[in-house]
């Protein structure tokens, strides 16, 4: 497919050891190539286009690096993290949800996340909302906690 106004640039086969890596959530991605200036400015990228080839904010960096969180995360998507939703009542039933943490406190004891799923009971908190998520010990076991409005 020609490269022309209106549409999008195809991704070209041509990849060299460039040092860098690349974690992709589908099977059906095939080959890619990392495009020099030249064949950036040839394809007539925009510069916003060429900025999301690589995008790892600060406190992204310091939440994807800590290991102690590796086996909570969902294959593929190293930012989203499985937890146990807390109600602050007795009655509801605790709730394993998807928390896709953004950010965590000074002393690395807790993170703030944005709720990726609609919990089945109703805990005072919805899809989107913020959480604050924390390390529990649970019969002998490390696991991460949410509760609504806990800080």
């Amino acid at each position: 497919m020609p490269v022309g106004p209106g549409r999008p640039p195809e991704i070209v086969v041509n990849l060299e050891n460039h040092g860098e890596g690349l974690i992709l959530p589908s099977d059906e991605v095939g080959p890619y190539t990392l495009l020099s200036n030249k064949e950036a400015n040839d394809l007539s990228l925009l510069e916003e286009q060429r900025w999301l080839l690589f995008y790892e904010p600060e406190a992204f960096y310091a939440l994807r690096t800590r290991v102690d969180l590796d086996r909570f995360r969902a294959p593929g998507y190293f930012d989203d993290v499985s937890a146990i939703l807390r109600a602050n009542d007795q009655e509801t039933i605790p709730e394993v949800v998807w928390v896709r943490l953004e950010d965590q406190s000074c002393n690395g004891t807790y993170f703030k996340g944005k709720l990726l799923n609609e919990p089945h009971s109703d805990f005072g908190v919805h899809k989107d909302d913020m959480l604050t998520v924390r390390f529990a010990e649970h019969e002998g076991e490390r696991i991460l906690v949410a509760a609504p409005g806990s800080k």
